[in-house]
């Protein structure tokens, strides 16, 4: 069964956006949470969730653009509902995946926690859950 074509007005989702969203917020939480199980600082906190959401923000943009590639000015969309929700999945898990597990580590080693091997349970069990959380966020709501 084919898909029915857009129409002006339908909601869309635009794939490699959301892919950058998840890297942010993937990356951003994962920072916090490393840091805060490496030193107990709330300053060294709030500065690697400023530094992990701009790095997820740069480790998702090739992700997005590898998973989504656009050509000629056109993206990849979904339309919003719930048959979107295995693109949005796609998109997401990936992103975050890949923005937690590099923010944690850089955050674990920088901070020369002992506890690194917590600290990549921590980033992958984030990457997983927000991935999917704002997938169907996305696709859903």
């Amino acid at each position: 069964m084919k898909p029915e074509p857009l129409k002006p007005g339908d909601v869309v989702i635009e794939l490699t956006g959301l892919a950058k969203t998840n890297g942010i917020v993937a990356g951003g939480i994962a920072s916090v949470v490393s840091a805060w199980i490496g030193t107990h600082n709330y300053l060294y906190a709030g500065i690697a969730f400023v530094v992990g959401c701009t790095l997820g923000y740069f480790l998702a943009i090739p992700i997005g653009n590898w998973l989504f590639p656009s050509r000629q000015g056109k993206v990849a969309v979904a339309r919003h509902g719930m048959p979107s929700l295995p693109r949005t999945m796609r998109a997401s898990i990936p992103a975050a995946l890949a923005a937690s597990f590099v923010c944690s580590v850089s955050i674990g080693i920088l901070s020369k926690s002992p506890q690194l091997g917590i600290i990549l349970i921590a980033a992958v069990i984030i990457g997983v859950v927000m991935g999917t959380i704002l997938a169907c966020l996305s696709s859903l709501a």
